[in-house]
């Protein structure tokens, strides 16, 4: 849950920062501190590769 979470978090942010253009860069809007949040939160809950070797391994782990 936390993987897809975060995922689907950078992956709007980042929609958004294109869809303001370079409005979105500016230090101070709105726009840049949801995506500077939601790097920091994709960072900070283990990069996104990890979760996945770790979620590989689980399922993995349970099939055999």
């Amino acid at each position: 849950a936390n993987l897809a979470a975060s995922e689907a978090c950078v992956r709007t942010a980042s929609r958004s920062m294109e869809v303001y253009g370079t409005a979105g860069y500016l230090t101070g809007t709105s726009v840049e501190r949801h995506y500077r949040d939601a790097k920091a939160t994709e960072l900070l809950q283990g990069t996104s590769e990890m979760q996945k070797l770790t979620n590989a391994r689980r399922l993995l782990e349970a099939s055999a």
